[in-house]
């Protein structure tokens, strides 16, 4: 049990929360939110991101494995590459010119 990781999951799904059903963006300053064409697919797209790694972190949390610092590695790769993925989605697809 990595209490850590269960209080970061449990942070993403407060931020899911804030994001995706309050529409609070100021929470992604880092994309650009202000030139966003469509705020509410932002969102959508912020607040499921936040809340599926909320999920993975409350799992992680909660199981014990023998090599849980290589599960513990993939999982932050996975996170990072979710995160420049929506970023550059987000830059090349809902920005204002």
């Amino acid at each position: 049990m990595h209490v850590g990781l269960i209080i970061i999951g449990l942070l993403s799904w407060v931020f899911a929360y804030l994001v995706g059903i309050r529409k609070n963006l100021y929470f992604l300053r880092e994309f650009s939110y202000r030139r966003v064409k469509d705020t509410n697919k932002l969102a959508r797209i912020g607040g499921f991101y936040l809340a599926f790694i909320g999920t993975i972190m409350l799992i992680l949390g909660f199981t014990s494995y023998e090599h849980s610092n290589t599960i513990l590695l993939t999982a932050l790769i996975m996170i990072v590459a979710g995160y420049i993925m929506i970023q550059i989605y987000v830059r090349l697809r809902m920005i204002e010119r």
